[in-house]
Parts: C-alpha cells; sequence; structure tokens
C-alpha cells in the first residue's frame, strides 16, 4: 500500500514545484514586448521564449529537489530532447529530398510531377477525391507554383463542397497567374523577338472557376464581377460571355446583358441559346 503512494507524493510535489517557480518567473518573461517585435520573427521568439522557461524551470527543480529525484528529471528531459530531434531530422530529410530533386535532377522532377497530375486527375474522375487531393498537395510541394496542381485542387474542393477551400486556392491561382503573365510581359519588352505565352486564356478560365465559387456561397457581386473580367480579358469566347449573361439575368443587370448578348451573336450567331437569351431579356 505504502509503495503505491510514494509514486502519487512523487508527481504532486514535482507539479507543486513547477507551479512555484512558473509564477516567479512570469513577472520576468512579462517584460519582454514581443509586440514591438517585427510580426514575422514574433512566432519564433515565442517558442524560443517557452523553451526558455521550460530549461529554467527544470534546471530550478534540479537545484531544489532532493538527489533522488534528480534521475526522473534527466530521463524526461533526455527523452524530450531525443523526440524533439527525431522530428527535426526527418523534416530536414523530407525538405533535403525535394531540393535534391528539383535541383541535381531537374527532368525527374518535371516527370514526377507529371505523373502525381495524371494520377489526381485519374483519381478524381474515378471519384476518389481524398486521394487526388493528396496528389495535387505532394506536386505542390514540389513545386510551390504549380498552377495546374493549385486549379485541380480548387475544383476538387468544389466537387467536395468545400467552397471557401475552391474560393481561396482559386484566388491563389489566380494571383500566380497574374504574377506570371507581368514576367513574361517584361520579358517580352525586353527582347522584342522574344516569344511570349499566352495566359490570357488562363486567367480567363480561372476567373469563371472564381465566379462559381462565389456563386455557390452566394457572393453574387463578386460572382458576376469575376465573370465580366473573364469575358473582358477574352471578349470573343463564346463560353465567357454565356456565363456573364446567365449571371447578369439572374442579377438583373439589363445594360450587361445587352452588350454581352450583342457580343455572342457577332463571335458565335449560331448558337443555340441566342433566342433563348432574347426572350430573357424581354422580360427583364
Amino acid at each position: 500500500m505504502l509503495y503505491d503512494i510514494i509514486p502519487i507524493v512523487i508527481i504532486f510535489l514535482c507539479l507543486t514545484g513547477i507551479i512555484v517557480i512558473y509564477f516567479r518567473k512570469i513577472s520576468y518573461v512579462a517584460t519582454i514586448d514581443i509586440q514591438q517585435l517585427p510580426k514575422e520573427q514574433q512566432a519564433e521568439v515565442k517558442k524560443t521564449l517557452i523553451e526558455k522557461r521550460v530549461e529554467e524551470k527544470i534546471k530550478n527543480l534540479n537545484l531544489k529537489v532532493k538527489n533522488g529525484f534528480l534521475p526522473i528529471f534527466k530521463f524526461l528531459k533526455k527523452h524530450y530532447q531525443s523526440a524533439r530531434s527525431r522530428i527535426k531530422k526527418i523534416e530536414e530529410e523530407y525538405k533535403q529530398k525535394h531540393l535534391f530533386l528539383i535541383k541535381k535532377q531537374p527532368q525527374m522532377a518535371q516527370q514526377k510531377i507529371q505523373n502525381l497530375l495524371e494520377d489526381g486527375e485519374k483519381l478524381a474522375k474515378e471519384e476518389n477525391l481524398i486521394e487526388a487531393e493528396k496528389k495535387f498537395i505532394e506536386v505542390i510541394s514540389i513545386d510551390p507554383n504549380n498552377i495546374e496542381a493549385y486549379r485541380n485542387l480548387g475544383r476538387l474542393y468544389l466537387k467536395q463542397k468545400n467552397f471557401i477551400n475552391a474560393k481561396e486556392t482559386f484566388e491563389h491561382t489566380l494571383k500566380l497567374l497574374i504574377k506570371s503573365y507581368h514576367w513574361w510581359d517584361g520579358l517580352r519588352k525586353k527582347e522584342n523577338n522574344f516569344f511570349s505565352p499566352k495566359i490570357n486564356s488562363q486567367i480567363s478560365s480561372i476567373y469563371l472557376d472564381l465566379g462559381g465559387a462565389y456563386k455557390k456561397i452566394q457572393d453574387n457581386e463578386k460572382a458576376l464581377e469575376s465573370y465580366k473580367k473573364a469575358a473582358e480579358i477574352e471578349p470573343n469566347n463564346p463560353k465567357n460571355l454565356d456565363f456573364l449573361i446567365e449571371m447578369g439575368i439572374m442579377f438583373k443587370k439589363k445594360k450587361i446583358v445587352e452588350k454581352a448578348l450583342a457580343d455572342l451573336k457577332k463571335v458565335n450567331p449560331e448558337n443555340e441559346k441566342i433566342k433563348e437569351f432574347e426572350a430573357r431579356l424581354e422580360k427583364m
């Protein structure tokens, strides 16, 4: 019976010691003004402060407790440090693996990315959305600026009815595309005969995807604005005009519908939906 009580008493004494030391040291830590540091350093500083607190508590406890308790604290500290070291090692190995793949073997990296994208698209078609998501995320871990992976991920979130994530993913994809467009445009101006890839079509298409995501979360104003952007970028694309007309009718934007319908008649006069749109426009 006595042997059962001794461990409980030891644990209680240890906890009491930690609480006492914590309240003595908290006033010292509170004097450090974290808010004055740059935001990007705050997380690291807070982490360092917490680690220092733990180390100080362990040192103080080691001085105050009897020699019989020292092996217990040494054991706990050793295993804590060992576990932390293993986690850091795994993270570093994973990081170096991808850096090596990209820098030392770029062709292999591109092939791996292509395989992952194809696997992800196949899984998405088979409605295996969780596994498809893993493939696209793995692509992004190798190439953080991969437009195709982000776009596929956004469409996958739409299928999952995770509309907020879809919206945010498409917004990020759009930023990457616009950044890419400006880069190529700047290069084209420096080199008169330099070939500049057509990114307009991709940007226009992402605006359609983004408009669909906004529509799903009932942000109709932003949905309409996205469809307008798509039509402005590619005014000769019947699909863009179709989406804009539909949204304009829903939102009762007669002038927008009239202009988009006139453009549709020019670029695709045989479009079967023109008569339907005209009839709906007359009722507005």
